[in-house]
């Protein structure tokens, strides 16, 4: 005879089969991860992403606005040349003065808004009211050769004349006389570049000694 009553064996048979059921697994859908649609890279490495970028190529540590775009400061740069002559003479077709003019000219035509000042310069022998003429005769010299020869604007172009003074070398020896026939070529050009993000590397010598 059983020992279990039907009703109880029913009982029992859906519990089982309750159980039983509860450990099947069901296989779900997985919703996929939502598809990339915004560029997230920084291809110049400003720290602004692609999406947000408006200036592309950034420079290397430049410092940045909201945009990525640089920001700039003006730099005032002076270079100068200096064009010697010989003895009693105001003209010179050195090749040295030919480089120096040449290099001057080339900055000139990348910054049209330079300006280049033209200083003679004499040695003392001779009077002072001579020399003066002298000097004055060698920063003409320099200009016209500016203009006609290289296609400068003459209004970049300042000259000026000091005699005998602000001597490159005093005395009258035949070093120092040589030294101080000359012609100092200063130009002067504003150039634009990019402000530099603060770091480590901004200062030119540590901070901390």
């Amino acid at each position: 005879m059983n020992k279990y009553s039907p009703i109880r064996q029913l009982s029992l048979t859906l519990f089982i089969l309750i159980l039983v059921s509860s450990c099947v697994t069901h296989e779900r859908e997985i919703t996929p991860y939502q598809r990339q649609t915004i560029d997230l890279h920084d291809d110049d490495l400003d720290g602004v992403i692609n999406a947000r970028d408006l200036c592309f190529e950034t420079p290397t540590g430049a410092l940045v606005n909201n945009s990525g775009c640089p920001q700039w400061e003006a730099v005032l740069n002076q270079y100068e040349y200096i064009i010697h002559f010989d003895r009693d003479s105001f003209m010179t077709e050195a090749p040295e003065a030919h480089k120096a003019l040449k290099a001057i000219a080339r900055i000139a035509a990348d910054y049209p808004q330079s300006t280049i000042i033209l200083t003679g310069y004499a040695s003392q022998p001779a009077s002072e009211a001579y020399n003066l003429t002298l000097s004055q005769k060698r920063a003409e010299h320099i200009r016209k050769r500016l203009i006609h020869i290289f296609g400068l604007d003459s209004h970049q172009i300042k000259t000026r004349w000091r005699g005998e003074k602000n001597p490159a070398q005093p005395g009258n020896t035949s070093e120092a006389n040589l030294a101080n026939r000359r012609v100092t070529a200063l130009i002067i050009y504003e150039q634009s570049r990019p402000l530099r993000k603060w770091s480590a590397q901004t200062f030119p010598q540590p901070v901390f000694q």
